[in-house]
Parts: structure tokens; sequence; C-alpha cells
């Protein structure tokens, strides 16, 4: 608090997570639930300064509220002013921590491969999608996926692999437009549907299997 009002006093901009950390509505306690959880605190390898987890729990609840869309500062800002009332019995609540148990099941302390926001947005995209088209979800397989990913898309250009060259950059742009977040979402999920095949379960579920 003091260091947000030394800033105030100086004529400093405030960061986006900042401005919504003041926002009015029951959106913002959901915000800082969210973002206080273990994998901003202990997964994600970057500085939480500033509020940076509470942009990145913005971009969730707006993700699962829109679907991929540009998650620019104006649309965040709109998002926040007109789902002011929005609460844990929300779905889109629901989702991110549904979402987020996940992920932190799954991931260890420091993932170098969430080596900036797109990566986190893009992890979350995708792991989102896996859960809503209720495909049954394997802790050490997405893990795995992560890293060995993160490994191609880094000897992308070594290997003159043109799809991981342009997430790469894609993703070393940081872009929150729309456009770019489908880019990113497209090749993820054609790499890791290419890797894995899709077995039926039951009625409702599948099972992911290595493919020969």
């Amino acid at each position: 608090i003091r260091s947000l009002f030394r800033r105030l006093q100086s004529g400093t901009n405030l960061s986006v997570g900042e401005k919504l950390n003041a926002y009015p509505g029951n959106i913002v306690p959901l915000m800082r639930k969210l973002g206080n959880r273990k994998f901003f605190q202990e997964i994600i390898p970057f500085s939480m300064e500033r509020y940076k987890n509470y942009k990145l729990a913005a971009n969730f609840l707006y993700l699962e509220n829109i679907g991929i869309d540009n998650i620019g500062t104006s649309n965040i800002y709109d998002f926040f002013e007109r789902y002011k009332d929005l609460d844990e019995s929300s779905k889109e609540y629901k989702n991110a921590l549904q979402v987020l148990n996940f992920l932190e099941r799954s991931l260890d302390k420091n993932m170098a491969e969430l080596r900036n926001q797109a990566w986190v947005n893009t992890l979350y995209l995708f792991i989102s999608y896996l859960i809503d088209k209720k495909y049954s979800l394997d802790k050490t397989i997405i893990r795995k996926f992560l890293i060995d990913f993160y490994n191609q898309v880094q000897k992308a250009e070594q290997e003159i692999d043109r799809e991981l060259i342009k997430f790469d950059i894609e993703s070393s742009r940081g872009t929150t437009s729309k456009k770019s977040l489908q880019i990113r979402h497209d090749i993820i999920l054609d790499r890791f549907f290419s890797r894995y095949e899709i077995t039926a379960k039951d009625d409702n579920r599948f099972l992911m299997m290595n493919k020969k």
C-alpha cells in the first residue's frame, strides 16, 4: 500500500493490476482469490510485482466469459465494469478455479517454460479447452508435453520448423491480440493432438494415449 501511495504521489502510472484492484464490485475479490493462488506465487517464474498476478487472473475470467479475444487493457476494464457483480457461483470463476487446480497439481515450482505472460495465457487457454471438451487429463502427460513443446519451440529455427517459429514470434511479442492468441492456441493444440491419440473412455470422457 505504501509503495502504491508513493507512486501516486510521484505521478507514476499505475499498472493494470493495480487499477483493477481498486475497481468496485464482487468481481475484484474473485480476481484476488485467483491471483493469490499457488500458480501465480510459486509456479510462474517471473515477478508478480505491481499485481501482475491480478492482471493475469483478470485475463482468465475474461477469457472464460468471452472466449479467445483481445485481452488488451480496454477490454479488461470494460469487462470489470460490465460484470462487476460476478461472484463465486459464476461459470467464469468456477472454470478458472478448475483450470488453476489442475495446473497446480501438474506443474513444478518456477516452471521456466512459463517465461512470460504470453506463455501463461497460452497454457491457460490450452488446459481450459481440454477441460471444456471433457478430456480426461493426465497431469504427468501435460507436464511432459509442456516441457517438450517449449524445448521444440526453442529449437524451431535450428530445425526450420516454420509453425513453431511463428509461435515463438507471437509469444516473444507478448501480444494480447485475438489473432495472436488464436494462432498460439491452434498451434499448441495441433502439436498436442498430433502426439496423443484420443480414445473414448465412456460416453462423456476420453483417455489420452501416446501415439506409437
